[in-house]
């Protein structure tokens, strides 16, 4: 696990996880690509596997953004 945050269901706006080990792992051996995986939980543990709909008019969007 590289980073965790904790976050009601109301919270809007960004989210910022330090991933510093992955990406340096990565620029270290650029041969191999072990991806991103981000898993949601609720507060007691149960993971979240669907989000509901977009809002009529709005789209989700996941960035990353990683700077050296």
């Amino acid at each position: 696990m590289l980073d965790t945050l904790s976050v009601n269901s109301s919270y809007e706006g960004w989210l910022v996880f330090n991933v510093t080990v992955a990406m340096e792992t990565w620029k270290a051996d650029q041969t191999t690509n072990r991806g991103l995986f981000i898993q949601v939980h609720t507060i007691t543990g149960e993971m979240v596997t669907e989000l509901p709909p977009d809002p009529p008019g709005e789209r989700r969007v996941a960035s990353l953004v990683a700077g050296s």
